[in-house]
């Protein structure tokens, strides 16, 4: 990415490269092998779906750094694409939902001088600080912390290798999406003793059975009828 470019949204400037499909950006464009930005690149932005389906699933693997310049990250950047790992500076001060694809199992390395995020000790997760919320996880951050309050929107989106979940006695919110799609998904452990609350569609599309597993004498029909009857309900000690 050349450091002239100031904008996303200016890339017919680059011949070759720009996406023909409705996503813009560099979306879809099987002939992008890497991604490079130039030293003293000035965008302040990477846009929904800007670099989505780049390269080949399969065989190209991708490892980004992002440049100091930018300030946000949006939505879906990078779906679809096989990433290795991610840095991510002390500069970004928003990332979207869904940047990533969970099954990646990438390494998420941020700046430790960012004031916004952090990852956990393992390079598994994508947190904001402030809130303590998850935006984003790999498929095996699937203990997750206890300064964890609220799973955001799509964490898990459609993780097709995650099979079972634990989640912390701290939480208290459940985003929309963020377990959606989730199929092989067998066991659910959630040690909150009031149930968290559930976004729209936080559990649609998972296995049509399963084991939820959770505090005794705690009210979880909520998620029950959200599940289906084909899930059954496990009592456990906290």
């Amino acid at each position: 990415i050349p450091k002239t470019l100031i904008s996303i949204d200016t890339m017919e400037e680059i011949e070759g490269v720009v996406s023909p499909y409705f996503m813009g950006g560099f979306a879809q464009n099987h002939n992008v092998t890497s991604i490079t930005f130039e030293d003293g690149c000035q965008l302040k932005a990477l846009p929904s779906y800007c670099f989505a389906y780049c390269g080949d699933n399969t065989e190209t693997i991708f490892n980004i750094t992002i440049p100091n310049s930018i300030e946000e990250i949006w939505s879906n950047c990078f779906s679809g694409m096989k990433i290795e790992s991610i840095s991510i500076p002390k500069s970004v001060k928003l990332i979207g939902e869904d940047i990533i694809e969970p099954d990646n199992n990438c390494d998420i390395i941020i700046d430790n001088e960012n004031e916004t995020y952090h990852s956990d000790i393992n390079k598994n997760a994508i947190i904001e600080t402030s809130t303590n919320k998850l935006i984003f996880a790999n498929y095996n951050y699937n203990i997750v912390d206890e300064e964890i309050v609220k799973l955001g929107g799509k964490v898990y989106n459609n993780s097709q290798k995650i099979t079972s979940l634990t989640l912390p006695n701290t939480l208290t919110d459940i985003g929309e999406y963020s377990i959606y799609g989730c199929r092989y998904l067998k066991t659910i452990t959630c040690y909150a003793t009031t149930a968290p609350t559930l976004g729209y569609n936080a559990f649609k599309n998972l296995s049509s059975s399963g084991k939820l597993r959770v505090p005794q004498g705690s009210d979880y029909s909520t998620w029950k009828s959200v599940l289906g009857g084909g899930w059954t309900i496990e009592y456990i000690s906290e």
